[in-house]
């Protein structure tokens, strides 16, 4: 059977941008590699996300790109948090 989280990314529930802090998403989205690209292009910095009744988790919007892009080479504590997530 496969893993869950696998077959649903996490929500995505608040957006940082520098200079104008947290804001709320303009629509519940999932967040996949696609969507993190184009709010990094939009200025945002750091994402906060939710999966089901869990705790939100924040992380660099950045980091989790490059995370996905070159996978589990990439260690670093703050990619382990990611790891977690997705």
């Amino acid at each position: 059977m496969p893993c869950r989280r696998a077959e649903k990314p996490p929500t995505i529930v608040g957006l940082y941008r520098h200079g104008a802090g947290w804001a709320q998403p303009q629509h519940e989205e999932p967040l996949t590699l696609d969507a993190a690209r184009r709010l990094h292009g939009e200025g945002y910095t750091i994402v906060r996300t939710r999966r089901g009744w869990r705790r939100p988790s924040e992380f660099s919007l950045l980091l989790y790109i490059r995370r996905s892009e070159i996978g589990p080479a990439f260690s670093t504590p703050d990619a382990q948090q990611i790891d977690d997530v997705i």
